[in-house]
């Protein structure tokens, strides 16, 4: 039976992972930052964080052998986004075979969490509806980097990086900040608004709009920059779309989405594989916004469109 830990066993674990040296008595505050400084650059989530992921899986293993190391992997994986080989000296040596079962299984079962983490409905936390603002939600698409496809296909070109990728929908809060709706991947090439339209706007309200950038295009629902009656709401309007690629940014301190992703053969496998790894950074990404570990600015927003 797979148990749950707390932040003292998992600090263990991360510190015998890492092959860190044991700390002797009560470590001083200065330690402690030092010592939660080193897991986030490892894990990208500090202890708390990664003992609330690790207890939320739990109940979802169903292979024997399972142990809080194992989610520690998955993270670097996420985190480094190197070689096997580099992953593999930073959590001691495991084989190659042990290695990719337990990291992809684990991947596999963080990625799950998605449903519970990011809801859409969550875009009506704190919603005001005297304010008469339509928009819960700004959206926005986000580009992450694959080794060139065999056939070459234009599909899979990206005009963020010149090159080729994969595209992510995501959808925040405009009131909380959160990560509430995420979708992909697709092929770089197409379109943000494209993909808006036949996915996240089939689930809006009929009176209700999106912010969005300028490059969204062909539909009512779009509120693009342009799409202001005052500069006061300009100004709100530019805010809450700064504060959207500051959440894009928390995203992709994860290098595996940054890098280009290696596994490339056949192509829906790379697909399906990179999904797993953003839905996995989405649902870290998003518990450390809602355990205050990782928060971002709040922004004055009411406005209403006729």
């Amino acid at each position: 039976m797979v148990e749950t830990t707390n932040d003292a066993a998992m600090t263990v674990v991360a510190r015998e992972t890492l092959n860190m040296p044991k700390v002797v008595g009560a470590p001083s505050k200065q330690k402690l930052k030092e010592e939660d400084e080193i897991f986030r650059g490892f894990f990208g989530a500090p202890i708390g964080i990664i003992v609330i992921l690790w207890n939320m899986i739990v109940p979802l293993i169903n292979m024997s052998g399972a142990a809080p190391k194992h989610v520690l992997w998955a993270l670097v994986h996420l985190k480094i986004y190197s070689t096997a080989n580099v992953h593999r000296r930073i959590v001691g040596w495991p084989s190659l075979v042990t290695y990719r079962k337990w990291t992809w299984y684990i991947l596999g079962k963080i990625a799950s969490l998605k449903a519970d983490v990011i809801k859409l409905d969550n875009r009506f936390e704190g919603f005001d509806i005297s304010s008469g603002a339509t928009c819960l939600l700004s959206v926005d698409g986000i580009d992450c980097m694959t080794n060139e496809p065999w056939p070459f296909d234009t599909k899979w070109y990206s005009q963020k990086f010149n090159g080729p990728g994969v595209k992510y929908e995501v959808g925040v809060c405009i009131k909380t900040g959160h990560i509430v709706w995420t979708n992909g991947p697709f092929p770089a090439g197409k379109g943000d608004g494209t993909i808006c339209i036949e996915g996240l706007l089939n689930y809006l309200a009929e009176d209700e709009g999106v912010e969005v950038d300028a490059g969204y295009k062909g539909h009512p629902k779009f509120k693009a920059p342009v799409v202001a009656t005052s500069r006061k709401d300009r100004k709100e309007k530019s805010v809450v779309r700064g504060r959207h690629e500051a959440i894009n940014g928390r995203l992709k301190i994860f290098n595996v989405l940054v890098a280009p992703f290696r596994h490339l053969t056949p192509r829906n496998k790379m697909m399906e594989k990179h999904g797993i790894c953003f839905d996995a950074v989405s649902v870290v990404t998003q518990l450390k916004f809602a355990h205050g570990d990782s928060t971002v600015f709040s922004v004055d927003y009411d406005v209403a469109y006729d």
